[in-house]
């Protein structure tokens, strides 16, 4: 372990023990696992090599929809699509395992919101931050744009990104009913 990521542990954990006295290595995985440690991450654009990875968080988070009738993503289709002008892949790659979740959307234009379609990440890696850092990274792109909004659908279910869109200041402006797969859905919007 590196002397600036102990060091940055040893701040965050706060305790007496730590600020007064070294803490072993060994005391320090202990700490780790009770509490566990802030995910190192970086959010860029989706690139080519990251297309297995994508496909297989595809499969793991939507199993339920893509047995209801969801259509399979292929590699050729999701990479034909990040080709596609008005269209942008993002992923979130964490420092020691690579990518652990994506985002598409719709750019949008003047006249037309960005639109957030897809969000996932790797069941090991939700609520830590993740979706959140994408969503936020998409916000950011499409003010970049000059987009003055943007919305995303929502299942009223998935209360993780309903707390997530919350955070970030997305509204609720519309409930639809069986909107996608016969399912209700949530259209968040912010105004940028």
């Amino acid at each position: 372990m590196s002397a600036s990521r102990n060091a940055s542990i040893k701040h965050a954990l706060g305790l007496k023990q730590i600020l007064n006295h070294e803490i072993s290595d060994t005391q320090l995985a202990s700490h780790k696992a009770t509490i566990g440690v802030a995910l190192l991450y970086t959010v860029r654009e989706f690139d080519e090599k990251d297309i297995e990875t994508v496909l297989d968080i595809i499969s793991e988070a939507f199993t339920d929809e893509i047995s209801r009738g969801m259509p399979t993503p292929t590699a050729e289709k999701i990479i034909e699509g990040v080709k596609r002008s008005g269209f942008k892949w993002f992923v979130c790659e964490t420092k020691e395992r690579g990518v652990a979740g994506f985002l598409s959307m719709i750019e949008g234009g003047l006249e037309h919101p960005a639109q957030i379609h897809l969000v996932a990440v790797k069941s090991e890696y939700r609520r830590k931050g993740i979706g959140k850092a994408l969503i936020k990274r998409a916000i950011e792109h499409a003010k970049n744009l000059r987009i003055n909004k943007i919305k995303v659908f929502v299942r009223p279910w998935n209360t993780s990104m309903r707390k997530v869109c919350a955070e970030l200041n997305l509204i609720p402006e519309a409930y639809l009913r069986k909107e996608f797969l016969n399912e209700n859905l949530i259209l968040y919007v912010a105004f940028l």
